[in-house]
């Protein structure tokens, strides 16, 4: 989770969860699709659990989860009962995206009730996440309602905290404030290969140079080796 919000977002969501992946990934395994689903199916459980009512706000969500429980079961070869067969396609995927289904209307019929025996699966596992950790959903909510939105880092310091979880050590973050050699040299510091020599200091010779006094070797006439401002003899 990356962040969490409250903030109505005007398209008719009261509020959004956006997940971060921890990394890059080409392909989604079923387990995986079949967590997303429970994520989505969470906003109208919490409904139903705190509330013994249900509204309209999770209308969303229930669209993107059947999406996803019907593409696993017509396109992914995801469903045990169907199996390797591809029974949708996707015409004009760059334009309208509209689904066509390639089998028969009793087969049509089966794919919905293998559809509605996926959702009712994660709908039911939603639903014993958010009781066994009913403590950690009020104190969450409770902290939204002050400050609006979180940050996925708030919200796992609150699950810690109310589960009895150590807070885990934080990892330094690599190659910031460290030399190469592994010495710390933070910005603005001076660095040990630059020797300090302000005006007037002396220099690492061991003379003396004030401002204003004439260097010794500054004018002096290569053939004469007098200095070009001093008057010569005789």
């Amino acid at each position: 989770v990356h962040t969490i919000s409250i903030i109505p977002t005007g398209m008719g969501a009261a509020g959004y969860t956006m997940p971060l992946p921890e990394k890059d990934e080409m392909f989604n395994s079923r387990n995986q699709m079949l967590e997303h689903i429970v994520v989505d199916l969470g906003g109208r459980v919490a409904e139903e659990l705190i509330f013994q009512d249900v509204t309209t706000g999770a209308s969303q969500d229930i669209k993107q989860a059947t999406q996803l429980a019907r593409a696993m079961v017509t396109q992914y070869g995801m469903s045990k009962k169907f199996g390797l067969i591809g029974l949708q396609t996707i015409e004009s995927q760059y334009l309208e995206g509209r689904a066509v289904m390639n089998c028969s209307d009793v087969t049509a019929a089966e794919v919905d009730s293998e559809v509605m025996r996926i959702l009712k699966e994660c709908y039911d596992e939603a639903l014993t996440l958010l009781r066994e950790n009913r403590a950690v959903l009020d104190k969450i909510a409770a902290h939204l309602i002050e400050k609006e939105t979180i940050t996925g880092k708030e919200f796992m310091k609150i699950y810690r905290r109310e589960k009895g979880i150590p807070e885990p050590e934080e990892k330094p973050e690599d190659g910031r404030g460290q030399n190469p050699a592994g010495m710390q040299n933070p910005v603005g510091a001076q660095s040990s290969a630059v020797v300090q020599n302000p005006v007037g200091a002396q220099n690492p010779a061991g003379a003396q140079n004030p401002v204003g006094a004439q260097n010794p070797h500054v004018g002096a006439d290569p053939y004469s080796g007098q200095n070009a401002g001093a008057p010569g003899p005789g």
